[in-house]
C-alpha cells in the first residue's frame, strides 16, 4: 500500500520549512524512523524520518522548494496493510526524532560550511552567540577568522559574569583604590573555636568560625571609624546608621555576596548563624532580593583556597572591603620577647583614597586586628 511522508510540527512558531537535501531517492528502499530528507527553518535545522518501511514511490517538493507544516512531502511503497505490519529488527528499538535550535543549518549556512569544507559534527561545535543556540553566518565567519588564527573562540559570559564585571569595571573607573595590609595573631581565637565548635554545633546547630567573629570586629571597630562604612554621592559624604557587610560565596556559576544586616546589633552566635544560612541559600539558588541588597561594606575570606594574602577590588558604591587570608603557622616574636609557633593570617583593607588618608585607614584595620586578638574575648565572658 501507499504511505504518504507529511511535513511534521517542526517546533512553535514555525509554519513551513525548506527541502534542503533527499537522503533517499525515488526507488531506494527506506526503513521505518530511517532519515528520508533534511530540511531547515529559521530555527531548526532537521532530518524528517520515513513514517513506513518500504521504497520511495514519488517525491512530492524539490530541493529549495518552500513547503507548509503538514504538507505532502513523499509517498512510500509499502508491502502491507499498515506501517506496523514489519516487524522491528531484534535489538532495534523506535527512535523519537528531537529537534533543537543547535541543529540548524541555514542555507546561508550551509553554502558556507561547503565552501570551506565545514562537517555537519565540525559545525555543531562551532561556539554560537544566538541566544536559541542556532549557527549564524556570523558565527561561521568568526569561527574561520579564529581558526585561521590558531585561536579558540570561547563561550559568552553568562549573566552573572556580566553583573560581576561590570560593577568591578566602575569600581576601577571610579574608586581611586589603596591597600593596607597587616598579619594577625589567632593563636587564641582558633584555639577557642577548636575547643567549643563541637558543643556549640550540637547544642545551637551553629558552625561558628573566624568569619563570624571577623563580622564582629568591623562592627565594633566601624563605630569609632564611620568613614569606612560611609559612601560617596557627588561631593556628599553619606554615614550609613547600621552596619550591613556582604560576605562574598562562591557558587557554581561565579561569586554571590549575601548580606548580613545590622552586625552591630548581632551577636558572633547569631552572626555565625546567618553566615551559615545565606550560604546555604546561596549554593541552592534561594537567595532573596532583601538578602543580597543593601550591603555597605564587605568581607571575604579566600582562606579556605590556602591563599594567604589578596587585595580585592571595592563592590561601588562601597567604599571598602576587607579580605582574610589563610591561617598559617609560623614561628613568631612574643611581647615579652620569647618566641612561639603562632596561627597567623593576612588582614587586608582597600579603600577610597577620597573619603579618608592612610592614616585613618590604618587605625580602622588595626582596630579589626586587635579585636581578633584580643578583644574578642569580652563576647564572650
Amino acid at each position: 500500500m501507499e504511505i504518504t511522508i507529511y511535513l511534521p510540527k517542526l517546533g512553535e512558531s514555525i509554519h513551513q520549512a525548506t527541502i534542503v537535501l533527499w537522503l533517499k531517492k525515488e526507488g531506494e528502499t527506506v526503513e521505518k524512523d530511517e532519515p528520508l530528507v533534511e530540511v531547515s527553518t529559521d530555527k531548526v535545522n532537521s532530518e524528517i524520518p520515513s513514517t513506513a518501511r518500504g521504497f520511495v514511490k514519488k517525491i512530492l517538493a524539490d530541493v529549495g522548494a518552500e513547503i507548509a507544516i503538514g504538507d505532502a512531502i513523499a509517498v512510500i511503497e509499502t508491502e502491507g496493510e499498515s506501517t506496523n505490519v514489519f516487524p522491528k529488527k531484534k535489538g532495534e528499538e523506535t527512535r523519537e526524532e528531537s529537534f533543537s535550535t543547535a541543529d540548524f543549518f541555514s542555507p546561508a549556512v550551509l553554502k558556507m560550511m561547503q565552501q570551506n569544507q565545514i562537517s555537519h559534527e565540525e559545525a555543531k561545535n562551532i561556539p554560537k552567540e544566538n541566544p536559541e543556540g542556532r549557527l549564524t553566518k556570523k558565527d561561521v565567519e568568526s569561527y574561520l577568522e579564529t581558526k585561521k588564527s590558531g585561536m579558540q573562540k570561547g563561550k559568552t559570559m553568562g549573566s552573572m559574569r556580566k553583573a560581576i564585571a561590570e560593577n568591578l569595571t566602575l569600581s576601577s573607573k571610579e574608586i581611586p583604590t589603596a591597600s593596607l595590609i597587616t598579619k594577625v595573631n589567632v593563636t587564641s581565637l582558633v584555639q577557642w573555636i577548636n575547643l567549643h565548635k563541637q558543643r556549640l554545633l550540637q547544642e545551637k546547630g551553629v558552625k561558628i568560625s573566624i568569619t563570624a567573629f571577623a563580622l564582629r570586629a568591623i562592627a565594633e571597630s566601624l563605630k569609632e571609624y564611620p568613614l569606612v562604612n560611609a559612601s560617596l554621592q557627588g561631593d556628599e559624604i553619606l554615614f550609613h546608621p547600621d552596619v550591613h557587610i556582604g560576605v562574598a560565596v562562591h557558587v557554581e556559576k561565579g561569586l554571590l555576596v549575601p548580606i548580613v544586616h545590622s552586625c552591630q546589633k548581632k551577636s558572633v552566635f547569631a552572626c555565625a548563624e546567618e553566615l551559615q544560612q545565606l550560604a546555604l541559600d546561596a549554593r541552592e539558588g534561594k537567595l532573596s532580593v532583601e538578602q543580597m541588597n543593601g550591603g555597605t561594606i564587605t568581607l571575604t575570606n579566600f582562606g579556605m583556597t590556602g591563599i594567604e594574602m589578596g587585595f580585592p577590588i571595592i563592590r561601588y558604591p562601597e567604599v571598602a572591603i576587607i579580605a582574610m587570608g589563610a591561617i598559617h603557622k609560623e614561628v613568631t616574636v612574643l611581647a615579652d620577647d620569647t618566641t612561639a609557633i603562632a596561627s597567623m593570617l593576612y588582614l587586608s583593607l582597600s579603600f577610597d583614597h577620597r573619603l579618608f588618608d592612610g592614616i585613618y585607614a590604618c587605625n580602622f584595620l588595626r582596630a579589626v586586628q586587635l579585636y581578633l586578638e584580643e578583644k574578642y574575648q569580652k563576647e564572650l565572658s
